[in-house]
């Protein structure tokens, strides 16, 4: 029988130090996503940018 495998949380919250949940995701930019979390314990919302596309590479005419 294999342990089982333990996950670690993605946020934790600054006040309480419990596992924060995804509570909403907005189109920041183009390139970046807001990924907002909230403490159910708290209440707490943290958010977070994230880059989501790389930006396109100049184009050179010669």
């Amino acid at each position: 029988m294999t342990e089982p495998i333990e996950i670690e949380p993605l946020i934790l919250c600054p006040t309480c130090k419990v596992e924060m949940r995804l509570f909403g995701i907005e189109m920041e930019s183009p390139l970046r996503d807001l990924f907002s979390f909230e403490c159910p314990n708290c209440g707490k919302i943290v958010a977070r940018s994230l880059l989501v596309a790389l930006p396109s590479e100049p184009k050179i005419s010669h």
